[in-house]
């Protein structure tokens, strides 16, 4: 069996090393698309084990030794990383890093090529998903997250900082070569409305943070890059001749800085799957790390409460503040794909084409649990699919 992998990044070469040390024969068909910018990323400690499985050599990189955060209060603290690994992560170079996987890649035995004919595919392809959108699958977003982000010279160390904002939160990182990554966090339409993909709204929003603006110095951006990151998943994630990995599979907000680190585990668990030829598993498998991390996402999320008239940070709230005998009533140009899809119940659209009251729609959608309802119908009003009667 022969497999092609689109895509050289992180979760394609750790496919490609995987497959050639469980004997299975893998070509690496680069993408002409793969040198988009990329803000400062960071290896989490428990990657060292994957690492050493795919035969990695980190140790030229600069050590990571956790976050500093402003998020619950303006102050800054200094935590472990996301995922509650302790120890050094790595602070990554990513070019280096993208070349060391492909040497081990090519130390394996793996060829790479601009196109192979294979029986299997993988989809490397990030979140472009090429080949799986190709094949009908498609992505399901659960928010609309994007950064806005520069890299100037500045003051970087070992820890990532992020700071929290009224409309999202700041981002900033050492890069190589003496410089600092910094984004801005915050949902597509926000970033629109506050002209912040635009340089001197993007600069005074820098300037008017306690923290951030102190890594940046006097630098001013040659330039700013817009990326979605929007925490989403790929639907089917498999079909019967191909699987996708790494973000093509799913993508997770950069506060876990865990992207890379998912990349080479599904990676290797890409091919784990291949050689047992149970795919389905690799799926569901995806799948449940998905939900487990939207859990934890909300709950990072829901620690700040400085800015409660924030949109942003309403929309990642879980608290119930809605009056059971509120009237509510659905309205035209519905905007349903700015809610959470584990809110969007349709149930509720169809039942408040009335004015109903909001204890009355919680008892008419009795197959789902009352405080979903609840906060389904507080997005819904928040986003004005409904409205108070």
């Amino acid at each position: 069996m022969k497999v092609a992998i689109v895509g050289a990044g992180p979760a394609g070469c750790a496919a490609a090393i995987a497959l050639a040390q469980r004997g299975i024969s893998a070509c690496i068909v680069e993408r002409a698309d793969a040198t988009e910018p990329r803000p400062g990323e960071m290896l989490q400690p428990s990657s060292a084990q994957l690492l050493a499985q795919l035969g990695v050599d980190v140790s030229g990189h600069r050590r990571a030794f956790g976050v500093a955060s402003a998020w619950e209060s303006e102050d800054v603290t200094h935590n472990d990383f996301f995922s509650g690994a302790s120890g050094d992560g790595w602070l990554l170079d990513r070019a280096q890093f993208d070349r060391a996987l492909r040497d081990a890649a090519r130390e394996q035995g793996v060829v790479t090529s601009t196109h192979a004919d294979a029986r299997f595919v993988i989809d490397a392809t990030g979140i472009a998903a090429t080949i799986a959108r190709q094949r009908g699958a498609k992505r399901i977003a659960y928010d609309q997250l994007a950064g806005v982000f520069a890299t100037v010279d500045g003051h970087g160390d070992g820890f990532t900082l992020v700071e929290a904002a009224e409309h999202g939160w700041w981002y900033s990182a050492f890069a190589p070569g003496g410089r600092v990554v910094i984004a801005f966090m915050s949902d597509a339409d926000i970033l629109r409305e506050q002209h912040l993909h635009e340089r001197d709204p993007w600069l005074a929003a820098l300037h008017a943070t306690r923290h951030t603006r102190g890594r940046a110095g006097a630098a001013i951006p040659d330039a700013l890059h817009v990326r979605s990151a929007a925490s989403a998943i790929l639907g089917p994630l498999s079909g019967d001749d191909w699987l996708a990995a790494g973000d093509a599979a799913s993508v997770w907000d950069p506060l876990s800085s865990s992207g890379i680190h998912k990349a080479l585990q599904n990676g290797i668990a890409a091919a784990d799957a291949i050689a047992r030829n149970d795919v389905d598993r690799y799926a569901r498998g995806v799948r449940a790390e998905f939900d487990e991390y939207l859990v934890m996402r909300d709950r990072y999320y829901s620690l700040v409460q400085s800015w409660p008239e924030s949109r942003f940070w309403q929309r990642r709230q879980t608290a119930i503040t809605l009056d059971p005998m509120a009237t509510v009533q659905t309205r035209d140009g519905l905007r349903m794909d700015r809610i959470d899809p584990r809110l969007r119940i349709d149930a509720i659209v169809a039942f408040c084409r009335e004015p109903r009251r909001a204890h009355e729609v919680v008892a008419a959608c009795a197959d789902h649990d009352d405080r979903v309802v609840i906060l389904a119908m507080q997005a819904m009003l928040r986003e004005r699919v409904l409205a108070m009667a």
